[in-house]
């Protein structure tokens, strides 16, 4: 990560994701949601947990932000 890499060069010698190598990627959303490693998890409890809604990574980002559930998935839970 871009800030790891700054701070301590030694052991994080590429400003690149050090788990999927994307570059510059020194955002929490990248790292809590984007990168391809933990996206496979999200799409794995959404399916389990929310199979009738389609994934979307803004609901769980949002989700994470304020600890509750995305307006919409409420709306679209209420519709079906």
């Amino acid at each position: 990560m871009t800030r790891l890499h700054y701070f301590m060069p030694s052991q994080f010698p590429s400003p690149c994701c050090q788990y999927c190598s994307y570059p510059s990627q020194d955002t929490r959303r990248h790292l809590a949601i984007h990168c391809p490693s933990r996206l496979q998890i999200w799409q794995a409890l959404w399916s389990l947990l929310l199979p009738i809604h389609p994934f979307d990574p803004d609901k769980i980002w949002y989700s994470l932000l304020f600890f509750r559930t995305s307006p919409d998935t409420i709306t679209a839970g209420n519709n079906s």
